[in-house]
């Protein structure tokens, strides 16, 4: 049997223009989505999916041709033969026995921390296939999600005459513990958006440029209020480019902090400052009608010693 990992990520900076060459500051996470590999006995590959709320996905496929035999929800499984078959394609397997691959994410699915990219990245460390053209062909984006999945710890990520360049960053704000991620309750589709955002074209290279500088300074903030300047500067910037109000005016008006969507703007989680004590903020929350909360040192990854 072999076993894979790829971290969960959250995009903290950047979205949208990231694909434009802005820096942005991109976060893995403590969870992710794990892949076993064994072989079975039939020619069939096995696939099943689970989280923590159990099994999502399951369905066998005859090899070499990968055709559907029996799954619980076709319209995944036609998804998943597509991935699979341009995987096997690229990578030139041709297995000569059967598989069962099982796929366990440490996260609901719906969650928007990466899913999808994980897998991408789970099916590249199997197969040898570029992550990142994988993830290109398949669902477009920056590519930063890519990244993650397999970085140490917190990251710079920008893309340079298409390709991606990744620097470790030192992000650890010593006001850690007044951050908190919050899941808003619904999954925002980011190709959407991202096609959306295309063909919008409402940034000039001034808005990138201001975006990058805010990256950087949110990384080096060293005071709540400094954090909390940048992150509303940022805001306003991508609400003007996107033409829409941001999450804190439209969800959160009057709230005693500062609020910063996180990636395709609209759903998954928010970032959240508070002065208030975490069993207030808790019932702050619950009151508002937001249960899952992730402080930001219980879910965001702690680089290792010699990460720099």
């Amino acid at each position: 049997m072999r076993s894979f990992y790829a971290n969960g990520k959250l995009l903290l900076t950047g979205e949208y223009l990231v694909m434009e060459g802005a820096k942005a500051l991109a976060l893995p996470l403590k969870v992710g989505q794990h892949l076993r590999v064994k072989p079975y006995p039939d020619k069939s590959l096995i696939w099943q999916a689970s989280q923590p709320e159990g099994a999502w996905l399951k369905t066998v496929f005859s090899l070499p041709d990968l055709e559907i035999q029996q799954t619980s929800d076709l319209l995944l499984a036609e998804r998943l033969k597509e991935i699979l078959t341009l995987v096997f394609s690229k990578s030139g397997i041709s297995p000569d026995s059967g598989l069962v691959m099982e796929t366990f994410l440490d996260f609901n699915r719906e969650f928007g921390f990466g899913s999808s990219a994980t897998l991408i990245s789970l099916l590249s460390q199997w197969s040898g296939v570029d992550g990142y053209w994988l993830n290109n062909r398949l669902f477009g984006g920056s590519g930063y999600d890519m990244a993650c999945a397999t970085a140490a710890g917190p990251i710079m990520y920008s893309l340079s005459d298409s390709l991606p360049v990744v620097e470790p960053i030192d992000f650890s704000p010593p006001f850690y513990d007044q951050i908190y991620f919050v899941y808003l309750g619904h999954k925002q589709q980011s190709r959407k958006e991202i096609e959306q955002f295309k063909l919008s074209k409402n940034h000039t290279n001034t808005h990138i440029t201001a975006i990058s500088e805010i990256s950087e300074m949110v990384c080096k903030a060293g005071t709540l209020p400094e954090f909390e300047k940048a992150l509303l500067t940022h805001e306003a910037i991508m609400a003007e480019i996107l033409n829409r109000k941001t999450v804190q005016q439209t969800l959160f008006g009057g709230y005693n902090g500062v609020v910063k969507s996180l990636g395709a703007w609209g759903g998954d989680f928010v970032l959240m400052t508070t002065r208030a004590s975490r069993t207030d903020f808790y019932r702050e929350m619950k009151n508002a009608g937001y249960t899952t909360i992730y402080p930001f040192a219980d879910i965001v990854m702690s680089p290792p010693p010699d990460y720099f």
